[in-house]
């Protein structure tokens, strides 16, 4: 950006300029000294009052943003009391039509057309979609209320995602897509699934094959919001009130998003609630009677179904043991080895995930077999009990982890909801060590999940596991074997940050930026808000987790994130160290490092630097250190078996040579390997091969061509005094030239191709923003067709697309979904993949040399 500009010299006042000058009056009684000082004085005095002015300048500005603050919470305020009286409005309308029997003879038609047809399976969809179990709905009655329009499937032999988008005149129709394949789809020979040779649905399971090739849709459930509950659920039973604040401490080290369950005694629940409360506030707390300790609160939640809709629990307990010297390491060692540390849970859920077979994990070295001979006084009672429960005679032996502590799936201790239990049926508390009914269902957990079918593993093998692929992973294969990574640029910049705060006001972030966007012109989009994930901040790792399966399940292969480091100053660092450091979500990205001064842009004052990019002594060591912990992560996005690494700006960089090869050694001398260097073709950059770099990306609307300028718009703001560009005449631009023609990367460079879906950021600049006019999906979708046609006809094994990008919403080109074009950029991005070949999931890590 501009570099703030000094003010011009004043001129100096008549009588004060060179005694010699026409004009001038020279007084001989003043010599040249004291004019001297007179003068020193004078432009002292100016320069103070030209500092004041800027002092009253800043201050306008501060009053002016405060102003605007009021007023957008005024227009709030009265948007809030639109919506209430428009909601109470078309809900006294639909009682009366629903009254009336308008709407509900329209319902039963349909409801009666799809269960003539067999294509909806009520036990699939709620297995499917455990929210609406949970609710208790009728699930036809939701698919044709809400889940058709979610995109959810009715059953195994019907796609909705596959429908929609191979048959983009159903989307437009907005049609439930199951009634247009009963009613007129199925006569056309359309399709209700993708055909056999793209797909490679199992039959069977009715369900995609995670990682194979042309799968029909992504091997996981696309978000429809970051609300989501959370998938885990933390059973704390806590007599000893005392050891809170230990494991208070545990839990808040856990990464996932988790629902903390905790039972009390009775009569120490007001005091537990005080405690749990500035922790987890959502907490909920149980009270129980003191009877079966641990395992019988437990047993009572498990037998209730409160736990039925968590993919996973963890059941823990403050464990003193007084009975045992060693009772406190004890519950240390137990509560390390299931909670460890930040990425632990992570790292464990993970691996779940990916290993649908294992139902239980206990804590290292303290699974008790039979060879240990512990059956103590319960073996008897044990016994009766499994048989209660369903498990044969030989199916019990002493098999549990002592102390009876683990992680589990519900599903894996389906088995002792049979026997019914309840509080009253466990002993009163009387300091037993052993022979309670507590103590033989601590010996039945593990039988129980392998009775349901699951296996039993320890933490530690657990932990020592690598990571599998995530089914996050996409990438498209060509006919001819090509792969092509399709890659977003990321702007981690929604959430609020301290030195925002202090520029333009407390809570600052883009999204003020985007709501208060006007239009400029007739035709022109303004505002342009946010859909299905609304104004999110990525703070929140639910919010991070919905955009990688948002942006996966449309074939976007990763991100790559811009980060703002100025040597040694970090700015909207948080989701990015976030995401580094608790793996999740695991889904592909790389890094580019936005090297540029920080301005007020987003105000429009782009000659006032905020935080300068600091190119001082050390800065290429420092900042290649700072890089390389995300180097190694084993999500970080390879070209040819080399991490990518995007520099923004390189004609800034003093002695970039040099600065390179320290770069390039650090990455040796560290175990990286070599690193495939990109720089973006920004304006100043006119050729294609730049010295020391293995490639240049393409980042529109960088370099646009001259034809693209000054389009004619209708009814133009008077006060604009941006530019307005040609949409179409970029696109033109760009797929003129074809970097897979023979000796093009010999002579020009190696270029990963760069496209955008429009331009506009007036949202930051208002009446001086730049607007490519003209784009819509369909235009974007033949720009990105265009290109994968050039790069399947590669002589490389894998090509590289950028586009710009996920989320610029103050700049007008994001992929996310919009309240105008809802999911239409994702959807045209797919289509173009799905055109241009096979996409697949799950697949095989980037490789490495």
């Amino acid at each position: 950006m501009d570099s703030r500009t000094l003010p011009a010299a004043p001129t100096p006042p008549r009588g004060l300029e060179n005694p010699g000058a026409p004009g001038a009056s020279p007084d001989p009684a003043v010599g040249p000294t004291e004019a001297g000082k007179d003068l020193a004085q004078t432009v002292k005095r100016l320069r103070q009052e030209i500092e004041d002015l800027r002092l009253q300048e800043r201050s306008a500005l501060a009053e002016s943003l405060m102003l605007r603050e009021q007023l957008r919470r005024l227009k709030q305020a009265r948007l809030v009391r639109l919506e209430i009286f428009v909601e109470r409005l078309l809900k006294r309308v639909w009682r009366r039509l629903g009254r009336g029997g308008l709407f509900q003879g329209h319902l039963r038609q349909d409801r009666q057309a799809i269960e003539a047809s067999g294509l909806f399976d009520g036990a699939y969809y709620r297995r499917a979609y455990p929210d609406v179990a949970e609710a208790g709905a009728d699930p036809l009655a939701h698919y044709l209320r809400f889940g058709a329009k979610e995109g959810r499937d009715p059953s195994a032999a019907f796609s909705t995602f596959h429908y929609l988008d191979a048959y983009p005149d159903v989307r437009a129709s907005r049609m439930n897509p199951l009634l247009h394949y009963i009613l007129v789809g199925k006569a056309e020979g359309r399709l209700p699934q993708a055909p056999a040779s793209h797909s490679s649905r199992d039959p069977a399971a009715g369900s995609p094959a995670p990682g194979a090739l042309g799968a029909d849709r992504p091997p996981f459930a696309i978000p429809l919001s970051t609300r989501s509950l959370p998938r885990i659920a933390v059973v704390l039973h806590l007599y000893y009130l005392d050891l809170w604040p230990e494991i208070g401490r545990q839990l808040q080290a856990i990464q996932e998003p988790f629902d903390l369950i905790v039972s009390v005694p009775e009569a120490r629940r007001p005091e537990a609630e005080a405690m749990i409360a500035p922790l987890f506030p959502l907490a909920q707390i149980v009270a129980v009677q003191n009877r079966g300790r641990d395992v019988g609160p437990f047993l009572m939640l498990l037998g209730s179904g409160r736990l039925d809709r968590y993919d996973y629990v963890c059941k823990i307990h403050g464990k003193k043991s007084p009975h045992r010297l060693d009772g406190n390491e004890w519950r240390h060692d137990l509560l390390g080895n299931l909670l460890g540390g930040s990425g632990t849970v992570g790292h464990l859920v993970a691996w779940l995930d990916a290993n649908p077979g294992t139902g239980l994990i206990g804590p290292a070295g303290l699974r008790v077999h039979d060879r240990d001979n512990r059956w103590g006084s319960n073996e008897e009672r044990v016994r009766k009990l499994a048989a209660r429960a369903g498990l044969a005679e030989d199916e019990v032996r002493l098999d549990f982890f002592a102390g009876s502590m683990f992680w589990c799936r519900p599903a894996a201790l389906e088995p002792l909801k049979s026997l019914k239990l309840g509080l009253a049926d466990f002993e009163p508390e009387q300091n037993q060590i052993d022979g309670t009914l507590a103590h033989a269902l601590e010996r039945l957990f593990v039988l129980a999940a392998a009775h349901a079918g699951f296996a039993v593993r320890e933490a530690d093998e657990i932990a020592a596991a690598p990571l599998p692929v995530s089914p996050l992973h996409t990438i498209l294969t060509t006919e001819s074997g090509h792969l092509v990574k399709t890659i977003a640029f990321y702007l981690p910049q929604f959430h609020p940050i301290p030195e925002n705060d202090l520029w333009w006001g407390r809570g600052f972030t883009e999204w003020n930026s985007v709501a208060r966007a006007r239009p400029m012109f007739e035709g022109h989009h303004q505002p342009r808000l946010p859909a299905d994930l609304g104004f999110y901040d990525l703070r929140l790792p639910e919010v991070r987790e919905a955009q990688a399966k948002l942006a996966s399940a449309y074939g976007i292969h990763g991100f790559c994130y811009h980060y703002y480091w100025f040597h040694p100053r970090r700015l909207l660092e948080t989701p990015i160290q976030q995401m580094l450091k608790s793996g999740r979500p695991d889904f592909p990205f790389c890094i580019c490092w936005a090297n540029e001064n920080w301005t007020r842009r987003w105000d429009g004052l782009d000659q006032e630097i905020l935080v300068p990019q600091n190119y001082g002594p050390g800065f290429a060591q420092a900042f290649i250190d700072e890089i390389i912990p995300y180097l190694r992560d084993p999500r970080y996005i390879r070209y040819e078996g080399r991490p990518v690494l995007v520099i923004y700006r390189s004609k800034t960089i003093p002695d970039l040579a040099e600065t390179i090869a320290i770069w390039r050694k650090a990455c040796r001398q560290a175990g990286i390997g070599e690193i495939h260097l990109c720089v973006v073709r920004f304006w100043d950059i006119a050729d294609t091969k730049v010295e020391g770099f293995d490639a240049v990306i393409e980042f529109p609307p960088h370099r646009t061509p001259p034809a693209a300028t000054n389009m004619p718009v209708a009814q133009l703001n008077p006060a604009f005094r941006g530019t307005i560009h040609d949409y179409a005449a970029v696109i033109e631009d760009s797929l003129s030239i074809d970097p897979a023609a023979p000796g093009f990367t010999a002579a020009r460079g190696l270029i990963h191709r760069g496209l955008m879906m429009g331009w506009d950021n007036t949202p930051r600049r208002g009446v001086g923003g730049g607007i490519f006019h003209g784009a819509t999906p369909e235009t974007y979708g033949r720009w990105l067709t265009g290109l994968l046609e050039q790069e399947r006809r590669r002589a490389s094994p894998e090509s590289l697309i950028f586009i710009n990008a996920w989320n610029e919403w103050g700049e007008g080109t994001m992929l996310e979904p919009d309240t105008r074009n809802g999911r239409g950029y994702l959807e045209a991005t797919r289509r173009a993949l799905a055109g241009a070949g096979r996409l697949s999931w799950g697949g095989a890590p980037d490789r490495r040399d």
